[in-house]
């Protein structure tokens, strides 16, 4: 698994990774759902890695039975467009799990600045997949619905437009649907859980589903947009127009002169691995 250093020297040279560096780490907010568990995986994964300073967490669509009833302070937090506009900038990078509802609310003010979003979300079909890369259940399609730009089709066409976010990454469900944690993947973090507590709280997490019956595997699409997000190498990009079709309200992208997005293509296993096993 890759150690801070060996991360440090990759991101360096990346994607211009340098514009988000502030003291070494990448400045990063995430914005969640509680929807799925690789939610929370993600959100313990940006909280310990050695590269990342999380600047902030805001939830989708935001009720307090979403963090704890039981904690007082859930039922006073803080308006996640307030949220959004203190600690997002042109040097912060938004990693987005869920429908883009806050997104879109801090973008309405006119004042939301964000150097580069990633948003796990979004469908690349046959005419971007190379054919030998696409994922069976997808094959054949060009568009597909998607649930994080679905849910609220406004919010996304708002952030789609906005001009004060300087790059968009959107991966894409046809590869993310591709990327699992498994029985063998929870066996390569059990030799290195120790090495920090988030790596020892996300075995932990994952030690708990996978004995439950049937669940021999977790798709893990947040967490490979987190992934994405600390070092872009991990995907292969293609600029395109991501669009939705106004009849089946499907997504779909089309590559195009004028492109809104870049959308991942293909993934590199070891990669996605060494940088979600990270440690000091």
């Amino acid at each position: 698994m890759a150690t801070v250093s060996s991360i440090s020297q990759l991101n360096s040279t990346i994607f211009n990774a340098d514009d988000f560096l502030i003291n070494g780490r990448l400045q990063v907010v995430f914005d969640m759902e509680t929807g799925d568990p690789d939610d929370f995986i993600t959100f313990l994964f940006l909280l310990g890695h050695p590269r990342v300073h999380l600047k902030a967490v805001t939830v989708v669509p935001g009720t307090p039975d979403q963090i704890d009833a039981s904690i007082n302070e859930s039922r006073n937090a803080l308006d996640a467009n307030d949220v959004l506009l203190t600690h997002c900038d042109e040097k912060t990078i938004l990693i987005c799990g869920g429908p883009l509802i806050n997104v879109a609310k801090a973008i309405q003010t006119g004042q939301l600045k964000v150097g580069r979003l990633v948003v796990q979300g979004g469908f690349s079909g046959d005419n971007i997949i190379p054919e030998e890369k696409r994922l069976s259940k997808f094959n054949g399609r060009l568009t597909c619905h998607t649930f994080n730009l679905g849910a609220d089709i406004k919010a996304a066409k708002i952030v789609l437009d906005y001009n004060g976010i300087k790059e968009r990454y959107f991966v894409s469900k046809n590869v993310s649907h591709g990327v699992l944690y498994t029985n063998d993947t929870h066996k390569q973090l059990e030799k290195i859980k120790d090495n920090s507590q988030s790596l020892q709280e996300i075995y932990h997490v994952m030690s708990v589903y996978l004995k439950n019956p049937g669940k021999k595997e977790k798709a893990f699409h947040d967490p490979l947009a987190a992934c994405c997000a600390i070092d872009l190498s991990i995907g292969k990009w293609k600029d395109v127009q991501l669009y939705m079709d106004e009849k089946t309200k499907e997504w779909g992208s089309v590559i195009n002169e004028n492109p809104n997005v870049k959308i991942i293509v293909d993934y590199d296993h070891e990669k996605f691995l060494s940088t979600l096993f990270a440690y000091v």
